[in-house]
């Protein structure tokens, strides 16, 4: 059975950057996932309503299909993820197909806050990283790939993902296997969690 690894912490913290790192070191025997692809995303006729919207709560992310796609992998069944588009924040018609691997890695600000997930997995791992990084790492990424004004990065940051974070993701970090500083070379993060899964080895690249 596939072995699931979750990887949260806050925004920017760098999980998706380690996550990746860990894919490339396991190969063709890893699988990356983002609980970004399961947003609930907007009912178009609700446009009017998505600048207010907080994407920062628990309730944003569609877990029941989450846990589904999960259990599947697990079982070495094929799964179907959404597509998720953050500019319009629609679920997209496009399907994905996941096939299992060994190690299926969900990486994500909620990876490790449902129970049901911590419960289905082999180990979770916790990205720490000062809130005065994550914002300027937030403004790199939202304004370049994202095509979003830095007014309102900023302003979004402070008004809810800073709350939230406190609130429903750094509780989160008490129920990690292993917390790794998302500060520190890439390097250093992968071979702590590699020793943890048993995987031991002095990585130089990743």
């Amino acid at each position: 059975m596939a072995e699931l690894i979750l990887i949260g912490g806050g925004s920017c913290s760098g999980k998706t950057t380690i996550a990746s790192a860990l894919c490339r070191v396991l190969g063709d025997d890893a699988l990356q996932i983002s609980t970004d692809n399961f947003y609930k995303g907007f009912d178009p006729e609700r446009k009017c309503c998505r600048k207010g919207f907080n994407f920062d709560r628990p309730d944003a992310v569609d877990f029941e299909l989450l846990l589904e796609v999960m259990q599947k992998l697990k079982a070495g069944e094929s799964a179907a993820i959404p597509d998720y588009d953050f500019a319009s924040h629609t679920r997209t018609d496009k399907i994905i197909e996941v096939y299992p691997k060994d190690y299926i890695i969900l990486e994500g600000i909620f990876a490790l806050y449902s129970r049901e997930l911590l419960m289905m997995a082999t180990k979770s791992i916790y990205v720490d990283c000062g809130v005065d990084i994550a914002i300027r790492r937030r403004i790199e990424r939202d304004s370049v790939s994202r095509s979003r004004d830095v007014c309102d990065v900023v302003e979004q940051f402070l008004d809810t993902v800073l709350p939230m974070y406190y609130e429903y993701v750094e509780p989160t970090r008490e129920l990690a296997d292993l917390i790794v500083d998302g500060k520190e070379p890439i390097e250093g993060a992968v071979n702590k969690i590699m020793e943890i899964l048993g995987k031991g080895g002095n990585l130089t690249k990743v």
